[in-house]
Formats: structure tokens, sequence, C-alpha cells
């Protein structure tokens, strides 16, 4: 790669400056860092100078040859949970590198009990004293022909949405990934960056005994709404430097969820307990005389914005959106990303609907809010303990009556144990009324007030 830049002199005349960086032709994992000095030429008591900036990168090579990770597809992915093939999902034909690209976020690492401490339990190696909660994984290269993939992989303890990677050597792998598609899921071998001082003299790719594996569950329930589930393992003895026990990952975050023409299914699992909260209240076959015609399951009107207020006048803000609308996935229909800005939505669909009554699945996210809103107080819901709940939901909706009314799962801290003793009750508006209408709701705890998790009645309301 050759570059240039215009630097005047102490005369005042412009000076042309090249800098040239070499790159092997046919790159491997091994040489994929690029490390460099950016020197300032102005006098050290010029406004204008500054310190040597050292430059690590990795390249992205346009003949990148994937040597490692061949051989591990090959031999099984050894080490890793062995899945059989229709328990995940496999990828649409030219949409591997989209899918892993679309898909890749912040992971969530959960360790065995056994660890207690970082000794025999973090990848990082020695030097890093911490177990990182999170991991994410940034596209370096991807081949849609071979079915590979480069990633850098790094670590962090920041857990909250919208973790960033920093590219700080002590704390990433480089790794290559290949999908087995005997087992539906990708495959990969993981190298760490050592002798990554600060100085970073002399770093290079070594140490590649890190194997990792990750797939795409095909069924969603209630109580696991897993997008992605994977695991992290060494091939080393427990008797050697850089052992760690296994480690696993999963991420949550369906907003960027598998398409489900892919073949994702969800599993109803609640529908005692819907029947018993919900069925016997919602008296379905009464006939509308009205003539007010109410959302259709599968329309763009069942996902909305929503304030939630609680008995004492305090306010968070939150989004709901169907995940299965019967054995369908909504987003089958349209990709839906909720925002908190105001949005137009369009028409109520008509083709391919649905009638009456019908099983319907959500996800609920209420949230801390950051800034004012006039005439509202800024004071939180004691609810929210993290800055955000996520609440998966499934249940009954009534298309005739605008009705919908689900059972529902939150995660408490501090373990991420599962309350799903939660209740949720949503009134919609009709379609065709002249000034739109109000989105009624509430979630209310079915415990009693003595139980530690017990919280108070909360309301809903959207205008649309």
């Amino acid at each position: 790669m050759v570059g240039s830049a215009s630097w005047y002199s102490k005369e005042g005349k412009i000076l042309n400056l090249d800098a040239v960086l070499s790159f092997a032709m046919n790159s491997t994992i091994f040489p994929s860092l690029v490390t460099g000095k950016l020197d300032s030429l102005s006098s050290p008591t010029d406004l204008n100078f500054f310190e040597p900036i050292s430059i690590l990168a990795f390249v992205s090579s346009f003949k990148y040859n994937y040597k490692l990770v061949p051989k591990e597809v090959d031999r099984g992915c050894p080490g890793g949970n062995d899945i059989p093939q229709n328990q995940s999902l496999g990828f649409q034909r030219r949409k591997f590198c989209s899918m892993l690209q679309r898909e890749m976020n912040t992971f969530k690492l959960e360790y065995t009990d056994e660890c207690v401490s970082w000794k025999n339990c973090t990848p990082l190696g020695q030097g890093i004293e911490y177990l990182p909660l999170v991991m994410s994984l940034s596209t370096i290269q991807c081949s849609e022909y071979e079915h590979k993939v480069q990633y850098s992989v790094g670590f962090g303890n920041n857990s909250d949405n919208g973790y960033i990677q920093a590219f700080d050597p002590t704390t990433l792998l480089v790794a290559e990934g290949s999908w087995d598609g005997n087992k539906n899921r990708l495959c990969m071998v993981a190298c760490r960056i050592l002798h990554s001082t600060p100085s970073l003299a002399s770093p290079h790719v070594g140490d590649c005994s890190i194997r990792l594996s990750f797939r795409y569950p095909a069924v969603w329930s209630i109580r696991d709404r897993t997008s992605i589930v994977g695991q992290i393992w060494t091939n080393k003895t427990t008797n050697e430097s850089g052992y760690f026990n296994k480690i696993t990952f999963g991420t949550y975050d369906n907003r960027n969820r598998v398409s489900g023409s892919l073949g994702l299914r969800y599993e109803y699992t609640e529908t005692d307990r819907v029947r018993k909260s919900c069925l016997a209240k919602m008296q379905p076959g009464k006939k509308n005389w009205t003539g007010d015609r109410y959302p259709k399951g599968n329309s763009y009107d069942m996902s909305f914005d929503t304030l939630v207020k609680d008995s004492m006048g305090k306010i968070a803000w939150g989004y709901a959106v169907p995940i299965f609308v019967g054995n369908e996935s909504y987003g089958q229909y349209h990709y839906v990303r909720v925002s908190n800005s105001t949005h137009k939505k369009p028409k109520v669909e008509e083709n391919k609907s649905f009638s009456g009554p019908l099983n319907i699945s959500y996800e609920i996210s209420i949230m801390r809010l950051h800034s004012p809103i006039p005439g509202i107080s800024l004071s939180n819901l004691s609810f929210i303990s993290k800055g955000r709940v996520e609440i998966f939901a499934e249940g009954v909706y009534d298309d005739e009556t605008g009705k919908l009314c689900m059972v529902g799962c939150r995660k408490v801290s501090p373990n991420d144990s599962m309350d799903c003793e939660l209740l949720l009750k949503f009134q919609f508006p009709p379609v065709n009324a002249k000034r739109g209408g109000i989105i009624k709701g509430s979630i209310e705890s079915t415990r009693k007030k003595t139980d530690p998790l017990f919280f108070e009645y909360l309301t809903f309301i959207t205008r649309i």
C-alpha cells in the first residue's frame, strides 16, 4: 500500500511525504498483523509536535489462505458440544457472509461453577487476572464461496448494551472460522497476539490452541430465546500453561434475529397458564356489532413504542415487538426495527392475515429514561435494576376484539434467574378510528406481595 501527505517546511515550502507498507500477496493468519509508527516532523517545541504513535492493525487480504480451520472441521471440531444437525439452523444460499456480519453482536460469557477466580478460567492467558464478562466478534474478511471467515475476537467487562470491541492486543484473539454443514455450526481456531508490549515493538500471532464454535438454535421458547449459542475451549491439557475450563456464550438480541425463512420455529410451552389466565376471561366468539376493525396479528400495528408508569407516577420507556404469530415468524412479513423516534406506520396488511384468537409471542423491553420528556418526571422505576428489563411473553390475540393477553418471563439479577410469574394485558384501538387511538396495557406480578420478586402494577400507554 502506498500513501502520501503534505507538510510545510520551516521555509514555508510544501513537502510531499510518501509512505510504503508491504503486504504478503498470499496472507495467512500468522502474518495478519501490520505494525508501524507515526512520527511528527515538527520540532519538539512546535505546537503541532506529537510523540510517536505506534500502529497495529489486522490485514484484510484478497488472497487470504485459511490454513488452520479446515483441518479442525475435518476432525469434527473435537471438544465442542455435539448437537444433532436438525436442532440448529442452516443459512440461505449466498447469504453466508451477510448473515454472519449482520448477526454478530456482544455475547455474554458463562463460566462453570469451578471458576471462582481467573485461574484456569480466563481465555486471555497470563497477565490478565480477571474473568471477562462479554465477548464480541468483528469480521476481518469473509469468503462467500468457501463459507469461511476471519474474526478478531475481543473480550471485556462492559456488559451494557452497545459494547464496542477495543483494539487492545492483550484482550484480543484472531480467529479463522469455517461452516460445518454436517452439524450446522461455525467451527473456529483462535490464536493469541503475543509480545504485545505498550510500545507494540514486536507483536505476532501465535499459540493457536483456542477453539470456538457457535450455532443458531432452531427452536425458541419463552424460557429460551437464545439467538446464538456457543462454546470456547482449549486443546491443551490441564497441566499445560494456558489451559482453561470450557466457557459457554450466547446472545439474546432478537432485533437482528435470523430470518424465519431459515426454518426457525417457536414452541408454545405455557398453553395451560394462558388458558387459565387469559382465554377464560376473553370470551372468544363474542360478535363485534360496532363495525370496528382491529389490527391483524401480522400487521405493523402490533409493534409499538410505549411509556410505562407505576402507581407512584414514575416513568420508563419501552417497546414491544411480536416474535412469532401463530407458527410463523413476524419477521417473515416485514423487518421491524423499533426506535424511540416517532415513525409513521403503514396501513394494516390484509393479505395472508390471521383471523380470530391465535397464539402469539412477544419481546418487550423496558428502559430507563436518559433525557427528560416535557411535563414528565425523570424519576425511574425501581422495577428496572440494570437500566433495561427484557420480557419474553406468549399468549393469545383476538383480532375481533383487539385484546392481547400473555404470560411472561423476565431475567432477574444477580444471577439472571427467570421470574415467569408475569401477566400482561393489552387493548388495541380500532384501525378504522378517525383520529387514531391509544393502546392501553398493563403488566402485573402474580406473586404474593411478601415475595421478594413481587412488584407493583405497571401500566402501558401508547398513542398511535
